[in-house]
């Protein structure tokens, strides 16, 4: 296990001259397998991973730095989105699986729905950080490749996401 990522404070200021300052605060979660993707939950409270090889979305808190949850997933974690409403969204690289996006409440940790990223259940690839949340918290957007035949398409799909309790 290795610590790859990492949380930094961005300051921005434009007053005399444009400058960015940054700072390194603390390692944010385990890292195992390959790139993937993290976000800040909607409360800023905890970091959200997903990185490959850990088969969950770990969170780590901002204040103790220790990972305080961990969302059950799947093999190969690769995405991984906090909107603003307190839902944290897990993707997954699962060629076979029926689900590869998990949806969860971020406060309470509960798996509010699984969902496709792709209108085939199988024999379909979730692009590396490949999910967005529309502005209102209300629709993800997923990109995804999946077979056709024998031919390898791309999708991109829209669904509901289910309301934070």
């Amino acid at each position: 296990m290795s610590w790859l990522w990492a949380v930094f404070s961005v300051r921005r200021s434009l007053l005399v001259e444009p400058t960015i300052e940054t700072e390194f605060l603390f390692p944010a979660g385990p890292v195992m397998g390959r790139e993937g993707q993290a976000c800040i939950g909607a409360d800023g409270a905890v970091v959200y991973t997903a990185s490959g090889g850990y088969y969950a979305f770990p969170g780590t808190s901002t204040l103790t730095h220790e990972t305080v949850q961990v969302l059950p997933g799947a093999p190969y974690p690769n995405a991984i989105i906090c909107p603003w409403n307190g839902l944290v969204i897990g993707g997954v690289d699962g060629y076979y699986d029926s689900a590869d996006i998990w949806v969860y409440d971020g406060p309470t940790g509960v798996e509010l729905a699984r969902l496709s990223s792709a209108s085939a259940t199988g024999y379909r690839t979730l692009f590396h950080r490949g999910m967005a949340a529309s502005a209102d918290g209300a629709r993800l957007v997923a990109l995804s490749s999946g077979q056709v035949g024998s031919t390898v398409a791309p999708e991109l799909r829209s669904q509901w996401l289910p309301t934070p309790p």
